[in-house]
């Protein structure tokens, strides 16, 4: 697990990064406890060419996000991964588009459609269940 800790006189900060993608991080001194908080690891994807968008490289419960700078035509998910939450932001083009593989079922069977503004943020969640993915489009033109 790689980590950092800091200290300046009698107070004292570490992250570490888990490799369940966990984020774990403590600030503390020598007169109060530390504190701790454990937060999903955000990961950034650059999609700069069309073709697939590869988020394979997220596992555990993992956050990223997605700069959408081309065309996502195809979707490779993570294997070990039960949820992903993905905020997707367009390039500076805009109406950047992602086609989702069969897996992954959105309500009514129908893909959201992003946001279309260049810098637009649309945040979705995917969350797997025996090979299936559920994804949800959480809320759209965020920024």
């Amino acid at each position: 697990m790689p980590g950092r800790c800091s200290c300046a006189g009698s107070s004292c900060s570490c992250q570490i990064v888990a490799g369940n993608g966990l984020d774990i991080s403590g600030t503390g001194n020598l007169s109060s406890p530390y504190t701790i908080s454990i937060a999903p690891a955000q990961t950034i994807i650059e999609h700069t060419t069309v073709g697939s968008l590869d988020l394979s490289v997220l596992g555990g419960y993992a956050s990223a996000l997605v700069n959408l700078e081309a065309n996502a035509t195809t979707v490779t998910l993570p294997v070990n991964t039960a949820r992903i939450d993905l905020l997707i932001v367009q390039g500076d083009a805009g109406s950047r588009t992602i086609t989702w593989p069969a897996v992954v079922k959105f309500p009514g069977n129908i893909s959201p459609v992003l946001s279309t503004p260049a810098a637009s943020i649309d945040w979705i969640t995917l969350i797997q269940a025996g090979g299936v993915w559920a994804g949800v489009l959480v809320g759209k033109a965020l920024a």
